[in-house]
């Protein structure tokens, strides 16, 4: 009996954490140094957009590609720091991942070699138990060590930071190297998706299905494409010169939002940094990409089946009537009801009246059973319906499934047959913010 409980006991410290949700709509950060009014103002433009999870990375640097140590430096930020941003994040109200990178003068993770691999591992692994107890909500052990992480040396690593961490755990493999020695130990397979676009059916076929016999949710813990001509060629280039060309970005963008991000658990965007955009970098804030971004999230929002939030039976009515199977509960993406959604998504240009709407100087009149309006609006990662009545409550959840992509909409129905009740053809749009 004691030998059975034992083994138990193992088998239980060795296997993956239980995360019950596991995807992601996400963007990093990187913490090169702290500047906090920097942090907090690109965390609030990134909830705008509509991402839901920020991942946070930390480096670290190696004096050398064979270096036998790793070592804080000059942009490494204090323990209090990395605790101070996971904490904005996540009064923001993102989902946080911690990661740990490393930093070379000269070369990348992928050259990481050390002389002595025992004192590297002992070093490292310092770290990573050290920054996995900082409060982050999920935390990954590094970044593209694709010269080591096939060894098992670095499997046992990554069993003793198992042993001492029970939340989400990963790793970013890099892409073309995805496979590691120790996928089944976490609880997602992370890959750095730099990939050389062309046709993601084919890279989805030979680099991504193959992983699937783990039975782990994959994430891209970083996907991105400069502002630049032909960035598809060489996604992962930060240092090549070529003109500006916001549209390849936009347009890159909009490729893999289309049709590899639903074949995924979820990805983060690659990248928001202190070091600045001089308009060939990787931000998307204040460029094209940035509405092709917030499309794009809404889409995959819709198309996961999110929760609703109502505000009265009324409101629950018209949802059971618009989408019999939604779900209705608490920790909800869809929140319903005129006055009740309003201030939450913060329009407070928006008036709600006996039988008016009133968008600054807009005024909508709605005649009851015969004529109504709603105001849709995605904002924070959540969409917020606002009818008049319940006409255009439940007209507004209807019109959700039309395909049109927003970021404010004002929808009208007119009872244009009688019957006292909505139909889709008698919606249409009277304004629309893509």
């Amino acid at each position: 009996m004691l030998k059975a409980i034992m083994l138990i006991l193992i088998l239980q410290l060795h296997a993956p954490s239980q995360a019950s949700d596991l995807s992601f709509r996400g963007a990093n950060i990187a913490l090169w140094g702290f500047n906090y009014d920097w942090l907090e103002s690109t965390l609030r433009k990134l909830r705008e957009i509509g991402f839901d999870s920020v991942l946070l990375t930390v480096y670290l640097k190696m004096d050398s590609p064979n270096s036998s140590y790793v070592r804080r430096f000059e942009y490494t930020p204090e323990d209090d720091e990395i605790r101070l941003a996971i904490s904005k994040a996540r009064e923001m109200g993102f989902r946080v991942l911690l990661r740990v990178a490393i930093y070379l003068d000269s070369g990348w993770g992928g050259d990481v070699m050390p002389e002595d691999m025992s004192s590297w591992l002992e070093s490292y692994k310092s770290y990573l138990i050290r920054y996995s107890r900082l409060g982050a909500d999920g935390f990954i052990l590094g970044a593209e060590l694709c010269s080591i992480d096939k060894r098992e040396e670095f499997r046992e690593l990554v069993k003793e930071v198992r042993r001492n961490y029970s939340g989400i755990l990963g790793y970013s493999a890099n892409w073309g190297s995805e496979e590691t020695s120790f996928w089944d130990l976490l609880d997602f397979i992370g890959i750095d998706a730099y990939y050389p676009v062309g046709d993601w059916d084919r890279i989805h076929a030979e680099s991504i299905e193959p992983l699937l016999k783990y039975g782990k949710p994959i994430i891209f813990t970083e996907i991105g494409y400069r502002s630049i001509k032909n960035a598809h060629e060489r996604p992962w280039d930060w240092k090549i010169k070529s003109e500006v060309d916001y549209g390849e970005q936009a347009r890159l963008w909009s490729l893999f939002l289309e049709v590899e991000a639903p074949r995924i658990s979820g990805f983060f965007h690659w990248a928001e940094a202190p070091w600045g955009d001089d308009g060939t970098g990787y931000s998307i804030i204040g460029k094209p990409a940035e509405g092709v971004m917030r499309r794009g999230l809404m889409k995959l929002l819709l198309s996961s089946n999110p929760a609703y939030c109502v505000a009265s039976e009324v409101d629950e009515r018209s949802l059971r009537e618009a989408q019999p199977g939604a779900e209705v509960g608490e920790d909800c993406r869809i929140i319903v009801g005129g006055p009740f959604a309003n201030p939450r998504s913060r329009i407070y240009e928006a008036n709600f009246g006996r039988d008016e709407l009133r968008i600054n100087r807009s005024v909508y009149r709605s005649l009851w059973g015969k004529l109504d309006y709603a105001l849709l609006t995605f904002r924070e990662g959540r969409i917020y319906l606002m009818g008049v009545h319940r006409f255009g409550t439940k007209a507004a959840i209807m019109w959700l499934s039309t395909g049109l992509y927003f970021t404010s909409a004002v929808i009208r129905w007119r009872d244009l047959n009688g019957d006292g009740d909505v139909e889709m053809e008698e919606i249409d749009v009277i304004y629309m913010r893509a």
